[in-house]
């Protein structure tokens, strides 16, 4: 009896499957079961189980789920008919999304499973799902996606877990811990600890048979409430900090077991000590924190982190902390209202300290580029970018060759002007590719504090580059497009 192994998701689950984290799984599996496994993972076709910097919501209608169909309907008949478990990364941009509901997740993950099983002709016992949650450090809203794992997993007849292993990860991919990527070493600790976990759920299968889900327990009973002076029902007012500033919050929680307990961080320095809620969210009423300090212009990140999450397996028995609101120097901020529902994944929103009034000058043009290179062909680029901490840098390559060193970007894409960027060289006869790579993206949570790069156009020998135009929205995925050498191909 052999096994597959299907691995799909967005960015992560590629780094997975590419790092060596899908093989680390399959060996482990292998060796733990004795019978041979099938990894099942594609991307960058059009029959692709893995669709990078997409949004799972969208993937019926955008094509990602054709694509996902089109890949098992391809399948070899022998490989189709083997037990398949999916392994499914989730670190989805939908969490950025604020109108999404858990039903409306959970609609769409019971309808993409109910087409898959189909594709492989098999029913629900013989095809598990491991939901493997990723810390992803943007969008809040995750509450919709962790509420459905939770009810699928308590669902028999949907037979799905959830791994738990990748909160341990260091998501050092992007070049820094905690970001949205994992690395290379993550990614295989991962696919080990995934084959350990995973083995038990899929021993019966290996063995011929089907998985039965373990028949759930009864939730257990919630303790009674505990007493005022360990968990405090009504609101306080606490502040910490000192300076002309003043960012205030408004916080409650569901105690469970005792109180909520959390730190507040600006720009990643802590502000004060441990704090513990009082309020109780249904109450309606909130705690009042005022954090005092002096912050300097521009945008400033806030992180609400949860210290001791807890849950006793039921919605009855789950502490909970909410940001209700928060204002900065008396303006309410937009976007803080939010549920921090885990101890991983901080509540995490944008101040901004206004500039003061600028004199009025004349703006300075766009400092020209140089011309780099030479030879009798020139490639003409115009860029601009978002500056947000500083300019954008990148740099220009030629089927695959670097022209010139990294450039800094000069014109603001608002003002609508673009930096010439003038590269010449001695191209031959055909088609030639040209990638833009942005070096140092930055975001600071919102749209008004995010560094972007634009190729507003581009021009070889004179003639105008169908295609060019183009954001480069981050520093892993580049702007890319062709030009061809017409003249010299009719030589």
């Amino acid at each position: 009896m052999d096994l597959n192994v299907l691995v799909r998701g967005q960015s992560n689950a590629l780094l997975f499957a590419d790092r060596g984290g899908a093989a680390a799984l399959e060996k482990g599996l292998e060796e733990r079961l004795g019978v041979d496994v099938h990894l099942l993972a594609e991307w960058g076709t059009d029959s692709s189980t893995i669709h990078s910097g997409t949004a799972f919501m969208g993937w019926d209608t955008d094509g990602r789920q054709a694509s996902l169909l089109r890949y098992v309907d391809e399948l070899p008949a022998d490989i189709k008919d083997n037990p398949t478990a999916t392994v499914w990364m989730h670190n989805e941009y939908d969490q950025g999304d604020w109108s999404l509901t858990k039903d409306a997740w959970l609609s769409e993950v019971r309808a993409d499973a109910e087409l898959v099983r189909d594709a492989l002709g098999q029913g629900a016992a013989t095809t598990p799902y491991t939901f493997v949650p990723i810390r992803y450090p943007y969008g809040g809203n995750w509450a919709p996606i962790g509420d459905g794992m939770a009810e699928l997993d308590a669902d028999p007849s949907f037979n799905a877990e959830i791994s738990w292993a990748a909160r341990s990860l260091t998501m050092d991919g992007d070049g820094f811990a905690d970001s949205s990527h994992m690395g290379d070493a993550d990614a295989v600790w991962l696919g080990g600890e995934l084959a350990a976990s995973m083995a038990e759920t899929l021993r019966p299968l290996a063995n011929g048979g089907s998985v039965a889900p373990a028949p759930q327990p009864d939730p257990p009973v919630a303790p009674p409430a505990p007493p005022a002076a360990e968990a405090p029902t009504g609101p306080v007012t606490l502040t910490a900090g000192s300076g002309p500033d003043s960012l205030v919050l408004r916080v409650s929680q569901d105690a469970y077991q005792g109180a909520a307990e959390y730190a507040v961080l600006v720009d990643g320095v802590q502000v004060g000590g441990a704090f513990t809620a009082s309020a109780l969210h249904g109450s309606g009423q909130s705690d009042t924190l005022t954090l005092k300090g002096d912050w300097a212009a521009g945008a400033h990140k806030v992180e609400v982190r949860f210290l001791n999450d807890a849950w006793g397996g039921s919605a009855a028995a789950d502490r909970n902390l909410y940001v209700d609101a928060a204002a900065y120097n008396g303006q309410a901020v937009e976007g803080a209202a939010q549920t921090v529902w885990s101890d991983w994944q901080p509540g995490a929103f944008s101040f901004t300290e206004a500039a003061p009034e600028p004199p009025e000058a004349e703006p300075s043009p766009p400092s020209p580029q140089p011309i780099l290179g030479s030879g009798p062909d020139a490639l003409v680029l115009k860029i601009s970018q978002d500056a947000y901490q500083g300019d954008a840098q990148y740099a220009v390559l030629v089927d695959g060759k670097q022209i010139g060193g990294a450039f800094t970007a000069s014109s603001s894409r608002a003002a609508g002007t673009s930096d010439t960027l003038t590269l010449k060289g001695d191209w031959g006869a055909g088609e030639h590719r040209v990638e833009v790579r942005f070096l140092n993206d930055a975001w600071g949570g919102t749209a008004e504090a995010d560094r972007n790069l634009y190729i507003d156009g581009a021009a070889y020998n004179g003639v105008a580059v169908d295609g060019a135009a183009q954001t480069v929205w981050d520093d892993w995925t580049p702007g890319a497009f062709s030009f061809t050498d017409k003249d010299a191909a009719l030589v």
